[in-house]
């Protein structure tokens, strides 16, 4: 890597744009976990302080370069309450049965490179309404005949 590459910004210093945003319109799509890290949920709500897992995804669009795909983040509350969101992730990357009753220890270590589906749909921004970005609202089930897994 050059110097110039590796040199630190002043607070006021001048940048150039060398991103391009990928708008991902609302849909089913297939992604891969990049990687995941452990975190507590924070404010002053009924799950503060409790673990969470901040998941990112990597969104693959046809048409869109590898080295550019677009990565969403979302969050896994580790509490009861919140079984049906876990159990969806597991069942969408293959790592859990999807049958009524099943059980999983969850393996956090397990979940990096693994392949699923999901629902993504633009919700509004909480500080300003009139700006949206897109969520990942659902995990789905692998396609029949399909089972996703780590090994892709």
């Amino acid at each position: 890597m050059s110097e110039e590459m590796n040199r630190e910004y002043d607070w006021d210093d001048e940048i150039e744009n060398r991103s391009s945003l990928i708008d991902i319109p609302d849909g089913e799509y297939e992604f891969f976990v990049d990687h995941y890290e452990r975190a507590k949920v924070g404010g002053d709500g009924k799950y503060a302080g409790q673990n969470k897992a901040v998941v990112y995804c990597n969104i693959i669009m046809d048409n869109v370069p590898q080295d550019q795909t677009p990565q969403l983040r979302t969050s896994l509350i580790l509490n009861k309450a919140f079984d049906w969101k876990l159990s969806q992730f597991f069942i969408s990357i293959g790592l859990m049965e999807d049958q009524e009753g099943a059980k999983l220890k969850m393996n956090w270590n397990r979940v990096g490179g693994c392949r699923g589906r999901c629902k993504i749909e633009h919700k509004q921004n909480y500080n300003d309404a009139t700006k949206t970005h897109p969520e990942i609202v659902e995990f789905l089930k692998p396609r029949k005949n399909k089972k996703w897994g780590s090994g892709f």
